[in-house]
This record gives structure tokens, sequence and C-alpha cells, in this order.
């Protein structure tokens, strides 16, 4: 009786899907990085230690760890925003459309300790294994025989910016599609260029998207 409203496509009828293939790559620490990484855990176990809203305080210790784990460089502009507004605000860090925005002031004793931690993040060496391991398996893709395009997902905001500035400087032709681009007719400009052939002048090889992209 839906006939006429609902049209049903079976897996059948569409043909053979794409096979994923996941694997999980490993990237220790350098030196540096693991002692900026304990100061950052020892911040995190500070601000539990504080009386608020134990909804709030789960998110800001749970988002500082998993930027950690996504992107240290990236750190600085998130502490950045600490800094000059005394408070933490999610959608400063993220795009998910499925999140709710929380913000809260931080006292001044973590205020202090987030200008110590900025200061250990800006004497970080340049030196990226994660990046590192990302551009090889970038220029893999690219040599390969297939269609030679990366396509990049992060839930962290710096984290795509700090890798969109690396690779361009490199010069890749790369793109990037967060909520930060709001005009719809622009992202599917970059979606479009994306999808060109690696042989045409105008195609993006690698795409960093946001949540907004994954949606």
């Amino acid at each position: 009786s839906l006939a006429h409203i609902i049209n049903r496509t079976r897996r059948r009828d569409i043909g053979r899907f794409t096979i994923r293939e996941p694997h999980t790559v490993s990237v220790p620490f350098t030196e540096p990085q693991r002692i900026f990484y304990h100061s950052l855990m020892d911040f995190r176990r500070e601000v539990l230690l504080q009386t608020h809203n134990p909804v709030v305080v789960e998110l800001i210790t749970d988002t500082l760890q998993r930027q950690a784990a996504s992107c240290l460089p990236a750190l600085i502009p998130s502490i950045d925003a600490f800094l000059k507004t005394g408070r933490f605000s999610f959608n400063a860090i993220s795009d998910d459309p499925e999140s709710e925005d929380y913000e809260t002031d931080l006292p001044p004793e973590l205020l202090a300790q987030a200008r110590d931690l900025k200061e250990l993040a800006g004497s970080l060496p340049d030196e990226d294994p994660k990046f590192d391991q990302l551009l090889r398996l970038i220029r893999e893709t690219m040599q390969s025989k297939g269609p030679g395009k990366v396509l990049v997902f992060s839930y962290f905001l710096h984290t795509l910016h700090y890798l969109y500035r690396k690779l361009y400087q490199m010069g890749y032709r790369v793109g990037l599609v967060t909520g930060e681009i709001t005009d719809e007719k622009e992202r599917e400009l970059l979606r479009n260029r994306f999808r060109l052939p690696k042989e045409n002048e105008e195609a993006i090889d690698i795409l960093l998207s946001s949540e907004v992209g994954c949606e």
C-alpha cells in the first residue's frame, strides 16, 4: 500500500559493495610528547577534583584526552581558547551535529596550569611520528594503481586544520570540509573535485572531513 510513496531497493539489486578492511595503526609518542601527555593527564586529574557539574567535568576531561590521542600539536589552539575566554566550549573543538554544546568557567588555578601546559606544548619539537605515518599511507595510496584518493575523518577541528596546513605546505592537493563552511554549494564543489580522476588539474587528492562531512 506504500509502493507509490516508498521505493525499496534490496542489496542484491545493487550489486557488489565496497569491502572495508580496517587496520589499526599504532604510533608511539616521542619522549617530549610523552612528557607533555603525562602533564596533560595531571591537568585532567586536577579538573576531576573541581566541584563542577559531573557531566561537564567528564566532557572536558574526555575531550582533552581524545584530542591528545588525535593530534598533540593541535592541542595548543584548544588551550589558547581556555586562556582567552576562561571558559571551555565544546563547539570550539568539534562540529558534531549529534552533540550538545557545554560551556563552563574554569577556576584561576586551572587557568594557571593551562598556561604552563601551553608553554610545554609550544616547546614540543617539530617531530610528529603520527603525521609521518599518515604521510606514508598517503604516498602509498597515491602511488597505487587505484584512484589514488585519501579521505581522512577527524572528530576534532584543530586536528583537521593542522593536517590541512601541513599537507598544503607540502604541495598536496587537499580540501577541507567542516561546519565552518556554511555554503553547501562550496562543500559540494569540494566533493565533486575529490571525485575527479587524479589526472585532472582541478582534482583534489586528499579530502579532510569533520563530523559534518560524515553526515
